[in-house]
């Protein structure tokens, strides 16, 4: 796991590049629901790890986790039916 906190700008960029992401967005054309994964990864596979931007109005108010977590083990494809806390 990387510790965001020690890592510069820099690193966290060629960090996050690592990744295949994939984005869904809300009627109102915000984005709701992010995941990452490897390069290649299908969006079928258990192999992503999802988050969901939970919004007042346009403003983004908290982002939630895929079962609670920040584990790569989501499915892309069931985004809008996992549970997020």
């Amino acid at each position: 796991m990387v510790n965001y906190k020690e890592q510069t700008n820099e690193q966290i960029c060629i960090h996050v590049e690592k990744y295949t992401q994939r984005m869904a967005y809300t009627t109102q054309g915000l984005p709701e629901y992010i995941g990452i994964a490897f390069p290649g990864a299908a969006t079928s596979a258990a192999v992503w790890q999802i988050r969901k931007l939970v919004y007042t109005g346009t403003n983004c108010t908290s982002v939630l986790w895929a079962d609670g977590n920040n584990n790569f083990d989501g499915i892309w494809d069931n985004h809008a039916s996992l549970s997020y806390s």
